[in-house]
């Protein structure tokens, strides 16, 4: 097998090693594991839930992840499995919601530069759901990730 040089050194971040008591039933704390996507997306996560003891000391290590600190869960808590589904699930939700919300935004945009356009009356409850009192404008709906499909 043929061995070629990355060219990578590693770099002290001033963290002691094995600062982490871990207990008896878990793995000691002799490695950092991290799981990525596919091949060239591990740069364009949009977000990373991290089941993990020790985030907290490998601060400077994870930091260019920009992991949330409310995605982060202690390895003993049994329930964070089912936040994190619950978690990916809303993710999904907010997606299908904005989708909706673009195509009933687009109707109306349509319907507003209608020549034929003359009763205010025709203006539907749902059509002033784009209205925003604050910039006395009708804007178009928003979503975190731009309506892409995010990778989690």
């Amino acid at each position: 097998m043929k061995t070629k040089s990355t060219g990578l050194t590693l770099q002290d971040l001033g963290n002691k090693s094995f600062t982490i008591k871990t207990p008896s039933n878990q793995i000691n704390l002799h490695c950092l594991l991290v799981a990525c996507g596919k091949s060239k997306s591990a740069g364009s996560m949009d977000r990373i839930f991290l089941v993990s003891d020790t985030a907290k000391s490998n601060k400077k290590m994870l930091e260019r992840l920009k992991i949330d600190d409310d995605d982060i869960f202690p390895t003993e808590d049994d329930s964070c499995i089912d936040e994190i589904i619950n978690r990916i699930e809303k993710e999904r939700d907010d997606l299908v919601e904005y989708r909706e919300r673009l195509k009933l935004y687009e109707q109306f945009k349509a319907f507003m530069e209608d020549a034929r356009f003359k009763d205010l009356d025709e203006i539907t409850p749902e059509m002033l759901l784009f209205f925003n009192p604050d910039t006395g404008e009708f804007e178009k709906p928003k979503h975190r990730y731009n309506g892409k499909k995010p990778v989690i």
